[in-house]
């Protein structure tokens, strides 16, 4: 599998807001051994503090949970990429509490955790600052000791809005090796895998002794066949049985099922019967003779060379959660994280943006066959305009005027992509792609493969979050459908993707972002293809794990342009400041030691001639430039690598 940076995106359709990237490298943090209170643990711990302030929107959290858990996050993160010591985590998330119990007491429900669910780098006696066990089970205490050796250190915690010095999470009652339990909001206890028992207090612990059984009965396959005779009956019998599945869980608030399912099958065979009846001396026989007719039936070979075959393809509906379109590995070739069919991946180890986002369905690109080979089924593939499509919103041309967006030329790619930051909702984005150079390519008509679909796009980057918050596109909604923001709020309107997508769908063109919130364009090297592609990073001089290199400051987050300077080694880099080839942060989609990105496509597998739909998946890995915005450069760590996977169908048209 190789993989081309410059270039590759076949887009046949679909609003690949690809680009919607919309969203530092510190020096690297200490090394991840010993305790955590040397000055440069310090340091990396003040950078941590220092980032979570920038990505985490402490006023504008719903809870102190969501806000506890970004800055949770941002250390996480910060600890794959070996900017700050893992030892160091627990005092970051410390300095982020609010006082009290960082949640009523009210709002605080019992939670048993199996141990060995429990995470390690929070509740192991390693990471608690020097306490005892004994210690840092006492409500209060080991949040007060991480805020007095913040200040020991020079480091000023965070707080939730309203916060104090006070308290911290109760929890880690019961022996090790046993459900433990902890006081938490009924929304925490779920993220954590535990169950729920309701309000209390977690002394005694009403999870001790608690265990989890699990007893599943294989199935059994009996079959007999009876052999036929010269004059018999063969019958065969199949009986498949699965035997009921049980599991048990002894926790408080059991839960109990039994799912029967049994299947009998029964084939009886062909009998066959016959006898001889004695020759006599005289015997007469008759003559006979037979004729038969054949007929034959020619199938048509598979050929879309008519002269005006144009080639579509219409994005499906995401498949985000299951894996299965590609992954991202380290250098043992250990996966990192699975990649989603359906979902967009930007930025390096330090993205502030939940990952994927979704892409859009029912967005279509269609290019033209411009030339074909009978005998083999190859394709060359090219631009459509709006005149040949009929619309500006479907076609592969640059150059192609836009009503919607003045100024802005080439064909769209996609409906609107929202990008929502859940942990910053002021710096959620509306993406708009366009076509920025005319499509080209090739592909296959007996197998519906795609070997390679170049649409370079332009992506116009709207900060609408601090207006609209996560719900960054104005929607089409409603009955009858109008647009509930952006200039033509209160318009009629047609919805270009599905509902169900999230709330911020569904999306569509008719709704246009407000024009004062556009901040720039980034260029997507954009190259589809139904096989696979995939990216590897390299070990450069400024940071380790550089997938997609840019001209820019060794210490600094700071890169030439724009436009932006891709580059390869520093020697490409001659203009001061801006000597050293980076990344914002190592890495890839938030793993700080990412060697290789890889997505897997999928060809229709059949003849496209027939004018039929047929399922198939184009894929892309390209390197996104920095938008010379502080704001989303920090939020969606650019410049670094993407990725994305279109699930879809391909169709032929005559």
């Amino acid at each position: 599998m190789t993989s081309k940076r410059a270039g590759r995106i076949s887009v046949h359709g679909v609003a690949v807001g690809v680009i919607a990237l919309l969203f530092s490298m510190a020096p690297r943090a200490a090394a991840d051994d010993g305790g955590c209170r040397g000055s440069q643990d310090s340091a990396a711990v003040a950078d941590a503090i220092a980032a979570a302030e920038t990505q985490c929107d402490c006023a504008g959290a719903q809870s102190n949970d969501s806000f506890v858990g970004c800055v949770a996050d941002v250390a996480r993160q910060r600890a794959r990429a070996h900017l700050l010591p893992k030892a160091c985590r627990q005092r970051v998330q410390n300095c982020a509490c609010k006082g009290g119990d960082c949640e009523p007491e009210a709002n605080r429900v019992q939670c048993c955790v199996p141990q060995e669910n429990g995470d390690q780098n929070e509740n192991d006696d390693s990471n608690n600052n020097g306490n005892s066990p004994a210690e840092n089970r006492q409500p209060g205490k080991h949040h007060r000791h991480a805020i007095h050796q913040a200040h020991a250190d020079g480091i000023t915690p965070l707080r939730h809005a309203g916060g104090g010095d006070n308290g911290d999470e109760q929890g880690d009652h019961g022996d090790h090796g046993a459900a433990q339990c902890r006081l938490v909001t009924a929304d925490k206890c779920t993220r954590e895998g535990g169950i729920n028992v309701g309000t209390g207090t977690c002394d005694p612990n009403p999870c001790a002794g608690a265990t989890t059984t699990t007893t599943l009965v294989t199935p059994t396959t009996t079959s007999s066949t009876v052999a036929p005779t010269t004059t018999s009956t063969a019958i065969a019998t199949t009986t498949s049985t699965t035997v009921l599945a049980t599991t048990t869980s002894t926790i408080p608030g059991t839960t109990t099922s039994t799912v029967p399912a049994t299947t009998t099958s029964t084939v009886v065979g062909s009998t066959t019967t016959s006898s001889t009846l004695p020759a006599t001396t005289t015997s007469t026989v008759a003559a006979t003779t037979t004729t038969s007719s054949v007929t034959t039936t020619t199938i048509a070979a598979c050929n879309c060379c008519t002269g005006t075959g144009l080639l579509t393809f219409t994005t499906g509906t995401p498949q985000v959660g299951l894996g299965g379109c590609g992954d991202v590995v380290d250098d043992s070739g250990t996966s990192l994280l699975a990649l989603d069919c359906g979902g967009l991946y930007f930025g390096g180890a330090g993205v502030g943006v939940p990952l994927p986002s979704v892409i859009p369905d029912m967005g279509s690109s269609i290019t033209k066959i411009s030339s074909c080979d009978a005998a083999t089924g190859d394709l060359a593939l090219s631009a459509t305009t709006n005149t040949d499509t009929g619309s500006n919103r479907n076609c592969t041309a640059a150059g192609v005027t836009n009503p919607e967006y003045p100024g802005k030329p080439g064909c769209l790619f996609g409906p609107p992509l929202p990008i929502p930051n859940a942990n910053s909702p002021a710096t959620s984005t509306c993406v708009i792609n366009r076509v920025s150079t005319s499509a080209s390519g090739s592909g296959n008509c007996t197998d519906g493969s795609i070997s390679v679909l170049n649409l370079p796009l332009l992506s116009d980057l709207y900060l609408t979050g601090p207006t609209d918050g996560l719900v960054p596109c104005p929607r089409c909604a409603g009955t009858p459908t109008t647009c509930t923001a952006g200039p033509n709020a209160g318009q009629p309107c047609t919805p270009a993707d599905s509902a169900s997508l999230g709330g911020a769908y569904p999306t569509s063109h008719d709704c246009p972002p407000a024009t004062a919130a556009f901040i720039g364009s980034l260029p997507i090297p954009f190259a589809l293809t139904t096989g696979s592609q995939s990216e590897s990073s390299t070990d450069l001089s400024a940071q380790p794990f550089v997938f997609c290199g840019f001209c820019g400051q060794q210490f600094s987050p700071s890169f030439q342009g724009p436009p932006a300077v891709p580059c390869t080694a520093d020697a490409q880099c001659t203009t001061s400041p801006f000597t050293k080839c980076r990344q914002r942060t190592s890495g890839a989609f938030g793993q700080g030691p990412a060697r290789t990105i890889t997505e897997v496509g999928t060809p229709a597998g059949v003849c496209l001639s027939d004018g039929a739909t047929h399922t198939s998946t184009l894929v892309s890995t390209f390197c996104i430039p920095p938008a010379f915005n502080a704001t989303v450069d920090a939020a969606a760590d650019l410049p670094g690598p993407g990725a994305v996977a279109l699930p879809g169908n391909s169709q032929f048209i005559p």
